[in-house]
């Protein structure tokens, strides 16, 4: 048995006092002398409800953990006693008073603390953690492939970074110098991993929705589903939406074949719905429209190309 276990053994000694006073008739003037006892104990076993540093007792946090500490050992102090009283109507026994209890309860409180010190206990768990950690395989370093890669993004990403508020007429008169600088493709990876991960803002994703949908680029990122990425980046922003529609509109009606690195028409129709009594939704139903066209005609210049080759 270890000593957790003892300690929990002679903690139990605690409680079975308050039944054994409660056994010989302690009158109930008797709860608030065990609720003490109680206490003591929590102080001594779990310290940590019970800062020792008067400033931290500002802390509503540490108020509250004391004040439910304080009532849950209330509760079991009369909870231990009423057992003890209900025994006592079933099987009495002498009536002499809770001092019996009382001994018993302090001796408990003894015990478990001379069984277990929780300061120690905490630094045995800490030590154990501190060995397991040492005993783990160090990272394999970064070839100098990864090292490399990972310094191109960390480029990639700091040219990127626009915070929130940057102006619309900022984003636009960085982008053709980011282009000229980076290849389109790089650029549009570290928007991706700032998509990805959920923390791209709006400048950021006015920045995307020019870089995917500038017809100088569209040979460059092709393939790679530039205006479909811009779509997603822009999706619940109306006025980005409208941006979005407007330029991807002019890019299809100059390079029709960026068609397919863009949005599906379903979910064309559902930005649609959703921006529906906003200006945006005119812009997305042209949008959608015009893909349709083009779908249309390229379908037809693929049934063309097939009847003139028999």
């Amino acid at each position: 048995m270890n000593r957790i276990h003892l300690s929990m053994a002679a903690s139990l000694l605690l409680y079975l006092g308050a039944v054994l006073a409660g056994w010989c008739l302690a009158p109930v003037a008797a709860w608030p002398v065990f609720l003490g006892i109680f206490l003591l104990w929590s102080i001594l076993m779990r310290p940590g409800d019970w800062p020792r540093d008067l400033s931290r007792w500002v802390d509503t946090a540490v108020i509250s953990r004391a004040l439910a500490a304080t009532g849950m050992q209330a509760a079991l102090a009369l909870a231990c006693l009423a057992v003890g009283w209900l025994l006592a109507w079933l099987v009495p026994l002498p009536p002499v008073g809770p001092w019996p209890g009382v001994l018993l309860s302090l001796v408990g409180v003894g015990a478990a603390r001379l069984v277990w010190n929780p300061a120690q206990g905490r630094a045995g768990v800490l030590d154990r953690a501190l060995r397991q950690v040492r005993l783990l395989p160090p990272p394999a370093p970064l070839s100098r492939t990864a090292a490399r890669q990972r310094g191109k993004e960390a480029e990639i990403d700091s040219v990127i970074g626009f915070t929130a508020d940057t102006p619309a007429e900022r984003v636009e008169q960085v982008m053709p110098d980011l282009t000229a600088r980076f290849a389109p493709p790089r650029l549009l990876d570290g928007f991706a991993r700032l998509q990805k991960s959920g923390r791209m803002n709006p400048a950021q994703a006015r920045a995307l929705v020019l870089l995917a949908t500038d017809p100088a680029h569209a040979l460059a990122l092709k393939g790679h589903e530039a205006a479909a990425l811009a779509f997603r980046a822009v999706a619940g922003d109306a006025a980005l939406l409208d941006l979005f529609s407007r330029r991807y509109v002019a890019l299809l009606a100059q390079r029709p074949d960026a068609l397919g690195d863009g949005p599906s028409n379903p979910a064309l129709r559902q930005a649609e719905k959703e921006a529906e009594g906003t200006p945006a939704a005119a812009t997305i139903r042209a949008l959608r429209e015009g893909q349709l066209q083009a779908m249309r005609q390229a379908r037809g210049e693929t049934l063309a190309g097939g009847a003139e080759n028999p």
